[in-house]
């Protein structure tokens, strides 16, 4: 275990008008807008027949045949070796959001029974196997995903009194994330926000997270776009909320031969309509003036767009952020004509995955569908139906990510060696992932070499991929 010291820090809670936006960027981010085998089996066989042969031909003596069993190598035996971790049980705790508290809030987030997702996940592992012999003992912990205070109710009771070894789940903003990574020595695997580089520097164990990372969405936004020859000629703008990844954006496209005309970061908070509307209706003057005609925005996408129906100021805009493809897209006074005007770049989403036959989504939620029928996971849901495809191979992932690790560390699983198993991971097949990786540097699962461009659909009134998933590694 680290020696790290641990620091103590106070986070203030998010106001109750934030909720309609952090609670739009969470359904976003995990919605479902789409947006030699032979040869091995015939080695064994040979080794098999020869050791037959061996066998009925040996003049071994009963007591050399016996010594010689004695020096078989047995499994290690499984002990308590770890916080949270007994003989048989390994004790995961897991975070899902109150839906009914949210939708007394006025937010429906269309995703079912939550807690549901993660005990059909953790029960098809049991029936793999478990984790080298090991079931998962899962503790629910339902919290409000706003802000800091209910998110750390839930760290102290799931780390100190529950005593889990790890947690799974929702945990948003991924700063909260820092609570048990940093304060209570307990690795996260889940839906965590976007990593930034101050959360990885701080956690002393990993915080895993689902969702692609800030500058791998952003690197595959600007590749995908000089594949699709979308960059030439375009009098360009970045605009978001942090210097970095602007930084990054303007980095990648001088390596690539294009200038940047205008840079805007956001400054003003995402509750604060009233000057977040003022800020964007200077900054869209900005692009008039410069006479900007692409716009490449890292962060939400919503009230710009009512900006820009305000500025009647029509400019094609591609975004990482996926606000946008939310029901509530309309709610700022953007309309159709802005929608048209926007790509979504991303990783491959969910219904395709199943749609194409990816084996690990199409196993995740045939299985789910089977044991809830009640609350079927639709590939491309439609208006009144659950969007719940994209929660339900979440958990799937997380688990097989844990199982992952936890195996990779052996029989006698501790904080330390769960930790130094990321070493050793490398690429893996995951359910809503259409290609996937981990290691010390890389805690964000997704590889993003092949995205997903989405796009307006007037029949359909969403957003919908546009063409085929496009290669850019």
């Amino acid at each position: 275990m680290s020696t790290r010291s641990h620091t103590t820090r106070r986070r203030g809670a998010l106001p109750v008008t934030a909720l309609l936006v952090t609670l739009a960027l969470l359904a976003a981010a995990c919605g479902d807008s789409d947006s030699s085998e032979g040869t091995d089996g015939d080695e064994a066989s040979t080794e098999a027949d020869s050791t037959e042969d061996a066998a009925s031909t040996s003049t071994e003596s009963p007591s050399t045949t016996s010594s010689a069993e004695s020096t078989t190598t047995s499994p290690a035996p499984l002990t308590a070796s770890d916080r949270g971790v007994s003989e048989d049980t390994i004790a995961v705790g897991i975070m899902v959001p109150d839906a009914e508290q949210i939708l007394a809030l006025g937010v429906d987030l269309g995703w079912g029974d939550v807690q549901g997702h993660w005990e059909v996940a953790i029960g098809a592992r049991h029936e793999a196997g478990g984790v080298l012999g090991r079931t998962l003992e899962p503790i629910f912990y339902t919290y409000l995903p706003v802000g800091s205070e209910f998110s750390d109710i839930g760290c102290v009771k799931l780390t100190q009194d529950d005593e889990v070894f790890a947690v799974f789940g929702f945990i948003r903003p991924v700063e909260n994330a820092l609570c048990f990574t940093e304060l209570n020595d307990t690795p996260v695997i889940g839906t965590t926000s976007r990593l930034t580089p101050e959360v990885e520097d701080r956690s002393l164990l990993p915080a895993l997270a689902t969702v692609a990372s800030p500058e791998a969405s952003d690197r595959a936004m600007i590749a995908a776009l000089e594949e699709l020859g979308e960059l030439e000629g375009r009098r360009i703008a970045v605009h978001g909320r942090e210097a970095s990844r602007l930084d990054l954006l303007e980095s990648e496209l001088d390596a690539l031969g294009y200038d940047v005309v205008a840079r805007t970061e956001l400054s003003a908070p995402e509750e604060d309509s009233l000057a977040l509307d003022s800020e964007l209706d200077v900054i869209v003057s900005r692009w008039i003036t410069e006479d900007v005609d692409l716009v490449l925005n890292v962060t939400t996408s919503i009230a710009l767009l009512g900006a820009l129906n305000r500025a009647g100021f029509a400019v094609d805009m591609v975004t990482t952020e996926t606000d946008v493809t939310l029901d509530d897209r309309d709610g700022r006074g953007g309309t159709e004509e802005e929608f048209r005007r926007v790509r979504v770049v991303g990783p491959v989403g969910p219904g395709t995955l199943v749609e194409d036959g990816h084996e690990p989504s199409v196993e995740c939620r045939e299985r789910w569908n089977t044991e809830r029928p009640d609350e079927a996971a639709p590939t491309f849901p439609g208006e009144g139906e659950l969007q719940n495809l994209g929660l339900v191979l979440t958990a799937c992932a997380a688990v097989d990510v844990f199982a992952e690790l936890a195996t990779i560390a052996g029989p006698e699983l501790t904080h330390e060696n769960f930790d130094a198993a990321l070493e050793s991971v490398g690429e893996l097949e995951l359910a809503g992932h259409f290609a996937a990786s981990l290691g010390p540097d890389k805690w964000s699962s997704p590889d993003l070499d092949v995205v997903s461009i989405l796009g307006w659909d007037d029949e359909e009134g969403a957003f919908r991929a546009v063409g085929e998933p496009v290669a850019v590694g």
